[in-house]
């Protein structure tokens, strides 16, 4: 199902390669996102009706029926309104499932964090002001960059027993430990109050009254739980004060920090000793076959990182990342999260993270 790639680095690719400007675009609408702003997008695109733009309500069997239509189409873009999770969806579909090759996507951000979104100029929010004839217009007229996406494998054990794996496509970012654990905190509350969050606004406030919450829960650093870390093959050690480590695909965290410090080489960091700013190669990009690994420290350490744009640790850049984690049983299992979605890691894992098959966004030109 998953592929692995040892593809070069890739950046932003021509018209030509993709057929021209003026194929179709698929417009997959995700009506639950944004509390009511999905209903209010697919109703204002329908009523627009368009040409050659092919609109799509994501309840009504989510994405496939539209590629399968129109993805191979010369031309073709997709705009996908909703949150990371949904553009994580259409990519799935359209790589994994169908294997079709990867079509430009452009995003109209209705999620929380909307992190893609940001870190492609799409912006960090919904814009209830939106014309679909011009946004339309800046999907044809924003440029294709490649998107590396990689296979994350979590095999409960050490590597000798035989249990079924859990795979998951990482296109943002991993991380495990204490934000993880927040981010835990938000998932399990949704599950069972959804009625409370059915306002965008509202999600936020949610996360952040949970996430502090769970912040600021004592726990063990990093360190205290037999947790061994390789990058390329080499040893990485993890600084006694971690209490998360993150690994990034883009320059755009929980809702836009940017912890690796990739675009600005000036930020100031309040939280924790990062050094002196990346250089000039160290700057992350979604299309550089790397990713970047960034240790966090306690509770005020996250919260500031988020609310400040203070950034983490830098610790290493990779394309090729092995985790073994040893939880004693008098601690807690970790949480772990991929592309926001949180879960618990079992108490003895090994962690591996390797590239896949790449997709492709769109990236507007900044206003």
């Amino acid at each position: 199902m998953f592929q692995r790639s040892n593809s070069p680095k890739t950046s932003l690719l021509s018209d030509a390669a993709l057929g021209g400007r003026e194929g179709p675009v698929v417009v997959f609408i995700n009506v639950k996102s944004g509390g009511q702003a999905g209903q209010a997008v697919l109703q204002r695109f329908q009523d627009a009706q368009l040409p050659n733009v092919h609109v799509y309500n994501m309840a009504d069997g989510g994405p496939q029926s539209g590629l399968e239509t129109h993805a191979e189409a010369e031309g073709a873009r997709v705009l996908v309104a909703g949150g990371d999770g949904t553009v994580d969806w259409v990519l799935a579909i359209m790589l994994e499932r169908l294997r079709l090759p990867p079509v430009p996507v452009g995003i109209l951000p209705l999620g929380t964090g909307n992190d893609m979104s940001r870190c492609t100029n799409w912006g960090p929010s919904y814009d209830s002001s939106f014309r679909p004839e011009r946004l339309i217009q800046q999907v044809r007229q924003a440029q294709p960059v490649q998107l590396d996406r990689w296979l994350v494998t979590v095999q409960e054990g050490m590597g000798t027993e035989e249990t079924e794996p859990k795979l998951m496509v990482l296109c943002n970012y991993f991380s495990f430990g204490l934000d993880a654990k927040a981010a835990l905190g938000f998932h399990q509350l949704r599950e069972k109050r959804p009625g409370l969050f059915k306002i965008r606004l509202m999600n936020i406030v949610w996360y952040g009254v949970t996430g502090t919450k769970e912040m600021f829960i004592p726990m063990a650093n990093l360190g205290g739980r037999a947790v061994s870390f390789a990058v390329d093959g080499k040893k990485l050690d993890i600084p006694s004060s971690c209490k998360s480590v993150v690994v990034l695909n883009i320059d755009s965290y929980m809702g836009g920090a940017d912890l690796f410090g990739s675009r600005s080489r000036s930020a100031c960091c309040l939280c924790c000793c990062c050094g002196t700013p990346p250089e000039e190669e160290d700057i992350a990009s979604i299309s550089d076959g790397r990713l970047e690994i960034v240790g966090m420290g306690g509770g005020i350490s996250q919260t500031l990182t988020k609310l400040c744009g203070c950034r983490g640790k830098r610790l290493a850049q990779g394309s090729e990342i092995e985790i073994k984690i040893a939880t004693r049983p008098n601690q807690r299992p970790l949480a772990a999260q991929v592309d926001g979605e949180p879960w618990l890691l079992p108490r003895t894992c090994t962690i591996s993270i390797t590239k896949t098959n790449a997709g492709m966004m769109l990236q507007r030109a900044k206003h």
